[in-house]
């Protein structure tokens, strides 16, 4: 695999220190919100680099964290805010984002209150308000954050997230997590918990595709449905029982799917 040109490195924003990791050299800037985990972008400048390396040539890429520390009753809201911050810092505007789960709240609220930084959106098993199902889901993760029981929310995380676990990895993982990852946890769980943007959502003018599956056992495929109906845009939703939650990283035609939205809009 050619050379990425791959960089970590971190932006000092108002509420604190945030992460980033930057490949590619093209012309165009692609940002990419992850949803919710344990670990930050710990390792993941030569996973993601690797899975989106079909962009690097016409993109800069760009993979966004939360703040190191995030502070209790942290918001969705002020997680975008902080992301907005990140981007003008970097000298990032009219991106495209692809945001995933919350990474896709967070990508929703950038539209909203920030739209000149943003070209189009890429919302991938995100939400515009948490289902009956995902604040069951959420409510347990972040019952559990509180007890610091960490090796249950990697198990749970594989179970819900996943329509085809790794099991190998879970056994790796599940004993790693320490008490400060899960009050993280907690904290990004229950801003979701919290998130709701129906009254918002027509703010967004941008082109938007959204992409769900049938088998979501996080939020259930439904509220993609929904969310692309409430904005009016294209929907993609995969049907196979193997790509759940995480579909961005299970689908292998996912990345093209991306690539080509955003072609249709040049």
């Amino acid at each position: 695999m050619k050379d990425l040109n791959i960089v970590e490195n971190t932006v000092r924003v108002k509420r604190g220190d945030m992460d980033y990791i930057k490949f590619g050299s093209g012309e165009k800037k692609l940002v990419i919100i992850c949803g919710m985990n344990m670990t930050g972008l710990t390792g993941l400048a030569g996973p993601v680099s690797e899975a989106y390396s079909m962009f690097a040539e016409e993109y800069t890429v760009y993979l966004l964290d939360r703040l190191k520390v995030l502070p209790e009753g942290y918001t969705v809201r002020e997680m975008a805010e902080d992301a907005a911050e990140i981007m003008r810092a970097l000298g990032i505007e009219n991106a495209d984002i692809m945001g995933n789960s919350q990474g896709g709240m967070i990508a929703e609220y950038i539209a909203i209150d920030n739209p000149e930084l943003v070209h189009s959106l890429v919302l991938s098993s995100s939400m515009s308000h948490p289902t009956e199902l995902g604040a069951k889901v959420l409510s347990y993760w972040a019952e559990l954050a509180d007890r610091k029981d960490g090796r249950e929310i990697y198990r749970e995380f594989f179970k819900c997230v996943y329509g085809s676990p790794d099991h190998e990895l879970l056994a790796i993982l599940e004993n790693t997590a320490t008490g400060e990852q899960c009050v993280r946890y907690g904290i990004m769980a229950r801003a979701c918990l919290s998130f709701d943007v129906r009254d918002e959502l027509k703010k967004i003018k941008c082109p938007v595709l959204v992409v769900g599956s049938d088998y979501d056992n996080v939020l259930g495929g439904e509220i993609s449905r929904e969310l692309a109906e409430e904005l009016d845009c294209e929907l993609f939703m995969y049907n196979n029982q193997k790509f759940g939650h995480a579909v961005c990283d299970e689908a292998p035609d996912f990345k093209q799917r991306m690539m080509d939205f955003f072609h249709s809009l040049d």
